[in-house]
């Protein structure tokens, strides 16, 4: 699924909440991101990937993505956010 980059990089993600829930057989927790557009849930797969998910959760407990723009929206195929100059070059992890 592709489709065009598009140009809307304006809103913020207002606050972040952990909710933990069974989603399938693999997928153990989810996040749900409340934006000024409507939620987004992040469904986190903490046995495939646990370094990713608790480098991920550590972030959301400390509100680092609060307020970070979504520098790459691509319309039906994926949006990124979490880099806190609005670039995609800039981030941070937990394990430095």
């Amino acid at each position: 699924m592709g489709g065009s980059v598009c140009s809307i990089k304006t809103e913020n993600v207002a606050c972040v909440e952990i909710h933990f829930v069974t989603i399938t057989a693999t997928a153990t927790m989810s996040v749900i991101l409340e934006t000024s557009l409507g939620d987004i849930t992040i469904d986190l797969f903490v046995k495939e990937c646990p370094n990713t998910c608790k480098n991920f959760l550590k972030l959301c407990k400390i509100k680092y993505y609060n307020n970070c723009l979504f520098h790459n929206i691509q319309k039906d195929y994926i949006i990124q956010t979490g880099d806190p100059t609005g670039t995609g070059k800039g981030g941070e992890s937990i394990y430095g």
